[in-house]
Order: C-alpha cells, then sequence, then structure tokens
C-alpha cells in the first residue's frame, strides 16, 4: 500500500500488515504475499524472465477468465508448473501453478503471490503431515 503520510496508531489498527513471506522457488528467494482472497498463484513477468525462464509457459485457453477485486480483468500470458517452498512452514517440495502476470508497483518487491489454489493443498498437506506418527 502506496502511503503519502507516516501511519499513526489509529492507521496502524485500521490498516494491518501485508500477509507475506519468503519462499523459495525453483531455488531463487523470493517475497511472496499469502492471499486467501485470491483463488489464483501468480508470478511476475520481470521474476519469470529473470530466473524462471527454463520453465515453459502453457498457454491458457478461453477456458479461463480472472477478474481482479476491481472488476477488471487479470491479464496474463499463460501458466507455469514450479516447485516452492516454505522454510517457515517444513521446507517441504510443493508443486504449484502460477499465472505470468504484468509487472504492477507492488510485485516488483513481491513477485509472488500464493492463491487458495496453493494454500488450501498446502493446509491440507500439513494436516496429513499432523496426522502421520
Amino acid at each position: 500500500m502506496g502511503e503519502a503520510h507516516p501511519r499513526t496508531p489509529e492507521m496502524q489498527r485500521l490498516v494491518g500488515n501485508p500477509n507475506e513471506a519468503i519462499i523459495i522457488i525453483e531455488g531463487y528467494d523470493a517475497n511472496a504475499l499469502l492471499d486467501t482472497g485470491s483463488s489464483v498463484s501468480t508470478v511476475s513477468s520481470r521474476f519469470f524472465e529473470s530466473h524462471l525462464d527454463h520453465l515453459n509457459i502453457e498457454p491458457v485457453t478461453s477456458i479461463l477468465s480472472v477478474e481482479c477485486a476491481n472488476v477488471n480483468a487479470l491479464p496474463f500470458s499463460g501458466y507455469i508448473k514450479a516447485v516452492l517452498r516454505i522454510p517457515e512452514l517444513g521446507d517441504r517440495a510443493c508443486p504449484c501453478l502460477l499465472l505470468v502476470v504484468p509487472d504492477t508497483e507492488y510485485n516488483k518487491a513481491t513477485p509472488i503471490l500464493l492463491g487458495t489454489n496453493f494454500l488450501t493443498s498446502l493446509q491440507a498437506k500439513r494436516r496429513d503431515l499432523a496426522k502421520s506418527p
């Protein structure tokens, strides 16, 4: 969130901090937003081109249209299949499908957004691990 003024105590109570974590994607550290309000996961074009261009961008046919919270369509060039690790959550390798999206001011610093397509499966894996002896 861009801020023109210092955050007052009241503003800090009104607007929380982003839910971000450092992840490892295909061997590269990256800042990721853990976004339970998003049903898709994304990677910025810049991060893809700099670190993940060894992965194929798979085409998404007309079966998928993604709408943002502001009701605008989310442009994307396709999706990639990547392996993620989240050190804070046990550092297990987890596959993830991510849409490759245009760069924004936010995703320049936080190039990965993990939505419920990934977070739900991660939560299920953690439950299964907790049940095993």
